[in-house]
């Protein structure tokens, strides 16, 4: 199997990386002697989403059992944000082209994002980043995608707000490292929230995670 790497960010918090290179039949099968359930599998237009799908589950159950040996079935909400029906385990799930990362956490909200490292951000800086963001970029690619992925990953933390990137949430400024802690603020109708996002390059792909102490957000 290819899990590459499962960390401890906190003792209430988990982050597991996987690289796909099985077959989706053998991936069916180690998720189904995970979870020792028979699970409902969805139908997918390619096979490279449909071992997204299972591989991240299986990311997934293996982050869960550092904290229980319970199975709770993951699903989907209104908003497509997965979710447990036990509602102090937060999960967020993120897959660009092999890789799939997962957060998963006890009593904080979580979000992740994974983008590989690609020219084709920049077409739409414009969209999603603001003057002063686009400013301290300055053209370069690594920092834009690092500003896009941060988005994304507050994005997920409030899955059921209607949030315009470049208006609704921002970064500050930062020195472009190999990893680092951005200072972000999400601001939604009357209220303002500041969360620190932690950023690294991985394997020519740009992670993004952060854990709100925040239980009302979504």
């Amino acid at each position: 199997m290819a899990l590459l790497n499962i960390r401890e960010i906190n003792p209430a918090t988990y982050l597991g990386f996987w690289e796909i290179s099985e077959t989706a039949e053998s991936l069916r099968n180690a998720l189904q002697d995970l979870t020792s359930c028979q699970l409902v599998i969805p139908e997918f237009a390619s096979a490279s989403r449909q071992k997204q799908w299972l591989s991240s589950r299986i990311l997934v159950y293996t982050l869960l059992q550092n904290f229980t040996a319970a199975y709770f079935p993951l699903q989907t909400s209104a908003a497509g944000k997965p979710i447990f029906p036990e509602e102090k385990y937060q999960v967020s799930i993120t897959h660009s082209h092999t890789l799939v990362g997962v957060i998963l956490a006890k009593g904080h909200k979580v979000g992740i994002d994974i983008e590989i490292i690609s020219p084709k951000v920049m077409r739409v800086v414009d969209k999603f980043m603001c003057g002063p963001e686009i400013e301290d970029a300055g053209g370069n690619l690594e920092k834009t995608l690092v500003y896009w992925s941060a988005k994304e990953t507050l994005y997920k933390l409030y899955s059921k707000k209607k949030l315009i990137f470049k208006d609704h949430l921002l970064v500050e400024p930062f020195a472009l490292h190999n990893t680092g802690a951005l200072t972000t603020l999400v601001k939604t109708p009357g209220t303002e929230n500041t969360f620190t996002v932690y950023y690294e390059h991985l394997n020519g792909y740009i992670l993004t995670y952060c854990v709100s102490e925040l239980n009302d957000i979504i």
